[in-house]
Formats: structure tokens, sequence, C-alpha cells
């Protein structure tokens, strides 16, 4: 911007675009002010080294102007990102549960007070993970955060923007989808214990989960989360009873 500046005034002086033909509201070139002054019809002097005027007391004062703005956007836009930068990590923790990288409870009673209402057609499944008090008793806490963070792992890949995941407990996990398509739930289902199979069989600790879901319009929000929960309770306890 300063090299262009300082070019555009001496050529401008030169070839009739310059401040004196403003001032003056004519349209000359250097050449003419000279002729005119050399024949005496010209009441003002003529600079015999303008490039260096024009340099000196036109482009740098205007340069250093430009030096100031820039300095002064550049410390604007820096604040800037770093306020951006520093709302969208507190927002981020605000909302997500950072042993898991899924929603938090916060994130989850936000969305079904203000959004979930306003959708259609909603599903809920609830996923909670299998004998993990037996495993904190037995391996200790560490363990049991193993397989938390199996099956957040798993849910989290499955995750969209219509379907979020949600830690709402110690090992509970919803998953609410907008506006199902047909299958869809019971594909999230399978594709979930399949998944958990499959890590299974890599030698990780063993998991498994209890699962329960259910469906409605989206204003009944809490009435298909509490029944979703009601079945994963139902499944986890006949779970228990096979194993007896």
């Amino acid at each position: 911007n300063d090299v262009t500046m300082a070019v555009s005034m001496v050529t401008g002086f030169y070839h009739g675009i310059c401040d004196l033909n403003m001032l003056l509201g004519s349209n000359h070139s250097r050449d003419w002010y000279m002729e005119q002054w050399m024949a005496g019809t010209l009441q003002f002097g003529i600079e015999p080294d303008p490039v260096f005027v024009i340099l000196f007391y036109g482009a740098l004062p205007r340069a250093v102007i430009l030096l100031i703005f820039t300095i002064i956007l550049r410390y604007i836009s820096i604040t800037s990102h770093e306020d951006a930068q520093r709302i969208a990590d507190l927002t981020y923790r605000k909302e997500t549960d950072l042993g898991t990288h899924v929603y938090n409870k916060n994130k989850y009673e936000e969305m079904i007070n203000d959004y979930y209402p306003q959708v259609d057609r909603l599903a809920a499944i609830f996923w909670d993970v299998n004998n993990l008090k037996c495993v904190n008793d037995k391996y200790g806490h560490a363990a049991g955060d193993v397989l938390i963070q199996t099956l957040s792992s798993v849910l989290y890949e499955l995750s969209t923007d219509r379907r979020k995941v949600y830690r709402i407990g110690g090992d509970e996990f919803v998953m609410l989808i907008e506006n199902p398509v047909e299958a869809e739930i019971q594909s999230m289902i399978e594709s979930v214990s399949a998944a958990l199979q499959e890590k299974n069989s890599q030698g990780e600790m063993p998991v498994s989960s209890a699962v329960g879901w259910a469906e409605g319009c989206g204003v009944d929000v809490r009435k298909i989360i509490n029944e979703a929960d009601t079945k994963m309770y139902e499944n986890k306890t006949r779970g228990k009873e096979c194993r007896k």
C-alpha cells in the first residue's frame, strides 16, 4: 500500500492527477505548470525537486498514518480472535463432558427444555454399562472408566448433527435422534453392539451395555426419554436374571 501510494502520487503529479489540480480545479500536468512559471504567468513558485517533496511531505506522513491504523487493526484482530477462542473454549467446556467428549448433562437439560420440543419426531436411545460396580470393586475405578470411555467412543463415532449423544449419569448415555428414518433406531442399536463386540475381540476390557429406546413427538420429549430409560432398566434386569 505504501509503495502504491508513493508511485500514484508521483505519477499523478506528472500526468495531471495531483493535489494542485484538485485545488485549482484544473487537469494540467507538471510540464504545463513549468511552462507557465517560466513564462512568468504563474504567480507562485514550482518546487524544482518535486519527487522528494511528494515522497517526504506527502507519501511519508500518509504511510505513517497507514502504519498506525494497521497496528491498531492488527491489535483489534488479534484481540478479537483470542476472545473468540476463549469463548469457544468456555462454550466447549460448558457443554461437553471432558472425560468422554460427548455432550454433558448441562447441554442435555438445555436441549430438552428449549430445542427438542420444537422437533417434529424424536427418538431416544438409552445405554447403560453393565457390571460397572463389579468392575470398580474388583479392578478399581480406572478400569471402570475404561468401560465408560469405550462405550462413549463408540457412541461419539455414530453421532451427527441430527444424532446427538449426551452423558447424563456416571455410565448412562442417551442418543436423541431428530426425525428418525425407518429402521434407524434398530440400526443404531445394532451398530453400537457390533462396535463393542469388535473392541472386545481386540483384547480390550470386555464391555457390554443395557439398552432401551422410545419414539414420539418432540413436544413429548420428557415422556419419550422416561420410556426409553424404563425399557433400558428392564433390559438390564433381564440380563442379570439370565446370568443368575
